[in-house]
């Protein structure tokens, strides 16, 4: 039943490693990801996983943006990226 769901609930297709670490930490985290939409979807009554899954989604990319807006004071060009600069 597990796997049933977070394959139909979490659109958890396939793992992205094949190493035993690499499907502990896979499973780990859809363990995380199930337990906070769970809580999520009991807090804000909210009847599907799919419609949960959504609104989680949403707000929780909202809150992002929120969070990335304040830490460069409304001006996105003061924000400082930590990648190395793109070959041409």
């Amino acid at each position: 039943m597990f796997f049933r769901f977070i394959k139909q609930e979490l659109s958890f297709k396939h793992f992205i490693s094949r190493t035993e670490n690499g499907i502990k930490v896979t499973l780990y985290m859809t363990m995380i990801v199930a337990l906070l939409l769970l809580i999520y979807k009991l807090k804000n009554k909210i009847v599907g996983y799919k419609q949960a899954k959504l609104r989680f989604t949403l707000e929780l990319e909202m809150e992002i943006i929120k969070d990335i807006v304040l830490a460069c004071n409304g001006d996105i060009s003061q924000l400082k990226f930590h990648n190395k600069p793109h070959p041409d």
